[in-house]
């Protein structure tokens, strides 16, 4: 209800964020984001070689996403 109300208020983020880390949401997602990189990274594989610098910049990118600090 706080996300869709849009309001801004940040008493409520604080606690959204506060429920996500206590469940360990955050852990999750970066446990889930691996998997589905590495799940990726196995079906380029099976692209043909001559692909190989379109392959090497996806996986660039993926990793960039998921290694960023936010």
């Amino acid at each position: 209800r706080v996300i869709k109300s849009n309001e801004s208020d940040k008493s409520k983020i604080n606690q959204i964020v506060s429920f996500i880390n206590e469940y360990g949401g955050i852990e999750y997602s970066k446990k889930k984001m691996v998997e589905l990189r590495d799940q990726a990274f196995g079906i380029l594989e099976e692209l043909p070689s001559s692909n190989r610098t379109y392959k090497m910049q996806l996986k660039q990118l993926v990793n960039f996403v998921i290694d960023r600090d936010i």
